[in-house]
């Protein structure tokens, strides 16, 4: 709560919304983690962006080839 600048209450009713939503969990030493729809989140994302570069990468070189 220090770090974020935010009340323990805020703090606390935020891991208590991300915990229903699925997003984190409480850990046996009392800490919290995201939890691993996070990462399927991310992984998914990592890919989306993967495959539009690619094709970004791909008109580039339409265009590249076409102005020769």
């Amino acid at each position: 709560a220090k770090a974020l600048d935010e009340s323990p209450a805020n703090i606390n009713r935020a891991l208590n919304t991300l915990i229903e939503e699925g997003m984190a969990q409480k850990l046996d030493s009392g800490r919290f983690a995201l939890s691993v729809q996070v990462l399927q989140i991310a992984v998914t994302h990592s890919n989306e962006i993967a495959r539009a570069q690619n094709r970004i990468n791909e008109l580039n070189q339409r265009v590249l080839a076409g102005s020769r």
